[in-house]
């Protein structure tokens, strides 16, 4: 969408859904050097759901230009394997994971025929993902549960200008600084 010569507004969305089965893991016989046959006793597979989307907001100044980009992305997947990879009915074990993700980055640029050009700009994000697992030990007659919540957020910030000394060779100098958090 351009309401006008100097702003242009992009939205891009995208889903992508993934249903496969799984997975063609085989006990391996070291000495013999051979691979068993592929051999489940129970299905396996693997379902996975992507959206991602974003806006864009480019604003045209005078000698500079801005640029917003801001991005959610949603992934659930869920997967399923017999551990054991034999016909035994022994280990069995699904995996799940719900993560969300929101990032932001602004940056400001010079647009002109200057010698001296120059960037900076900041990014910011914030994710968060829930991942449940079960092990069943059928031989045991048990199921382990596992359930993890991981938060990771960061920054940062950036700069950076170049000299334009002669037809072709530049003098750039460019300083970032990073912060990122994560708890489990």
């Amino acid at each position: 969408y351009r309401p006008n010569d100097r702003w242009t507004w992009r939205l891009n969305t995208q889903l992508d859904y993934t249903d496969q089965g799984g997975y063609p893991y085989a006990v391996f016989d070291k000495d013999k050097q051979q691979t068993a046959d592929i051999n489940y006793n129970r299905e396996c597979g693997y379902l996975r759901t992507i959206s991602t989307t974003g806006l864009m907001a480019h604003y045209k100044g005078n000698g500079f230009t801005a640029n917003s980009q801001t991005t959610f992305q949603h992934i659930h997947d869920n997967q399923s394997l017999d551990q054991d990879f034999t016909s035994a009915d022994n280990f069995f074990v699904t995996n799940g994971v719900t993560q969300n993700t929101w990032n932001e980055e602004i940056v400001l640029k010079s647009d002109n025929d200057d010698r001296f050009q120059w960037v900076a700009g900041t990014n910011g994000f914030i994710q968060s993902a829930h991942q449940d697992q079960a092990t069943s030990y059928f031989t045991r007659t048990y199921i382990q549960p596992a359930h993890y919540v991981t938060h990771t957020q960061g920054a940062a910030a950036f700069a950076q200008g170049s000299y334009n000394i002669w037809r072709g060779l530049a003098a750039t100098a460019g300083l970032r600084l990073d912060y990122e958090h994560s708890k489990m």
